[in-house]
């Protein structure tokens, strides 16, 4: 003789186990992701590139000589600042 399924009482039976066990089902859920995403994390931080002898080649080795007279052309911290009109304050200077 068959045993008929009723879907009512399926049901009642996956309702009862996840209402019994839904905080350990969420833990290691939330546990398992956690861990998969610290091993991607880590092996995309630990992952070597491989760097050809072609990239090497093309890499500026020098630096550009209207960049380097600009920076030179700056002010260092030693000069003398010239007085800002009155009733002003540089928070950048101390006398």
């Amino acid at each position: 003789m068959k045993k008929s399924l009723d879907l009512s009482s399926i049901a009642k039976s996956i309702t009862h186990f996840f209402g019994r066990y839904h905080a350990l089902i969420f833990f290691i859920l939330i546990g398992s992701l956690l861990a998969v995403g610290l091993l991607i994390t880590i092996s995309i931080v630990t992952a070597t590139d491989s760097v050809s002898p072609q990239d090497t080649a093309t890499t500026v080795q020098g630096f550009d000589e209207n960049t380097i007279d600009r920076i030179d052309s700056l002010k260092n911290a030693n000069d003398k600042l010239e007085p800002l009109p009155n009733g002003r304050v540089n928070p950048f200077y101390d006398e």
